[in-house]
């Protein structure tokens, strides 16, 4: 296995990295309520997983996860959401060097982290001591209304909460991202092995 990242392999990360925008789109409607403001990492971290893992698995190389969370925390647009992101990415190639790339436990892990991490840059940060700014820069008066309350609510008792909550969605969409890549290399072997 080359540990150098290609043209293709790059393609290929930016092209899973942007299927994530179709999980964001959920988002839209997570405004609803204070709770559902909330909720939204502990949504993303349960579907990202399927998309996180097939990185880890396609593209084996050095690099892989490092622009995948810079897209991520690109798409993002807010300073530390993209830090959170970066920082993640960076302890995921470090677990992976180490551990070596495709290792799907490390993965597993890496993801925890990152999804952990993205929470904090996503809603702990903005909604617990940027409330303020935040609630500036959102313009519809209902979604101001809701984020107000969700800070106020995560100000209070909600930060320990969320994190556990997203720390045991990410690790639930782990083991479904996992899942879903060791059927795949099963099959694939498995019709390697017949056609050999």
């Amino acid at each position: 296995m080359q540990s150098k990242l290609k043209s293709k392999d790059i393609i290929t990360v930016t092209l899973l990295s942007l299927c994530n925008i179709l999980i964001f789109s959920i988002g839209t409607f997570m405004y609803a309520t204070p709770i559902t403001v909330l909720l939204t990492p502990v949504v993303y971290s349960l579907l990202q997983g399927i998309v996180f893992y097939v990185i880890g698995v396609k593209v084996k190389k050095r690099g892989a996860y490092f622009i995948y969370s810079v897209i991520q925390g690109a798409i993002g647009f807010y300073l530390p959401y993209v830090l959170m992101f970066v920082i993640s990415g960076l302890i995921a190639e470090l677990l992976l060097s180490k551990k070596g790339y495709g290792n799907l436990s490390v993965i597993g892990i890496s993801y925890v982290i990152q999804q952990t991490m993205a929470s904090i840059g996503s809603v702990i940060y903005p909604y617990a001591f940027a409330l303020e700014r935040t609630t500036y820069m959102v313009k519809e008066q209902n979604v101001v209304k809701n984020v107000s309350a969700a800070g106020k609510m995560i100000a209070s008792w909600g930060s320990l909460v969320l994190l556990l909550l997203v720390i045991v969605s990410a690790a639930i969409g782990a083991y479904i991202g996992k899942k879903v890549v060791q059927k795949h290399i099963l099959e694939k072997q498995f019709h390697e092995a017949a056609t050999a």
